[in-house]
């Protein structure tokens, strides 16, 4: 048992560090090209099953997590994040893309008029923006979709996106389905090309540890 763990953890660290090398190696936004305006509105379940339509194509992103925000970035769209939570925003060193965005509160307070400010452009809000979001229900460290979809439910055209990027065996459908709705499918392919051979990597690693008594 002590000797799984280990090995858990161990592989768990080496997909960290690998993420933080990732991030570091993309800091400059994707040249890679987008989808065009074809194909809107894109409707799906996002990862709360919730029912999502997407107007647009996406060119402004809050998001309410730091999972988020690196999922974002990764994918090269760090460029797009005008609205970020304290947690995200104080960590400026790992996301040097997104050092102008807005502060919008933490992820257990957010402030939801100051994403409705981010969101709006003159006097209306243009349906291109969309809040990422946790998927569990409201916990001790962050706001679920739902409660931040109602909180906004008032304002139809800033679309809220509950994504889980938080367990491990997740990131697969959750970098595909951000792909989509970034139109950075390429960009999420080949993340997961590269994700799946360090995966790889770490596990070969682990299994060498010898066992602790």
């Amino acid at each position: 048992m002590r000797n799984e763990m280990k090995k858990r953890r161990a592989r768990a660290s080496i997909i960290s560090i690998l993420s933080i090398i990732l991030l570091s190696l993309i800091a400059n936004p994707s040249q890679a090209s987008e989808s065009t305006g074809s194909g809107y509105p894109m409707t799906f379940i996002d990862s709360e099953n919730r029912p999502v339509v997407i107007q647009a194509p996406v060119q402004r992103i809050v998001v309410l997590n730091e999972n988020a925000a690196e999922a974002v970035v990764i994918l090269g769209s760090g460029d797009k994040i005008v609205g970020a939570v304290d947690q995200v925003l104080g960590k400026g060193g790992y996301y040097p893309s997104i050092k102008d965005a807005v502060g919008v509160g933490s992820r257990t307070e957010v402030d939801y008029e100051k994403i409705v400010k981010v969101a709006e452009q003159g006097d209306k809000i243009t349906p291109d923006i969309i809040v990422l979001c946790y998927t569990a229900p409201d916990r001790a460290y962050g706001m679920g979709a739902d409660t931040v979809s109602m909180k906004l439910s008032a304002f139809k055209n800033i679309t809220v996106i509950g994504l889980n990027f938080y367990e491990p065996e997740k990131i697969k459908e959750e970098m595909t389905k951000l792909g989509e709705i970034l139109g950075k499918e390429s960009e999420a392919k080949e993340y997961l090309q590269w994700y799946d051979g360090e995966v790889e990597k770490a596990e070969k690693a682990v299994q060498g540890l010898a066992p602790t008594t």
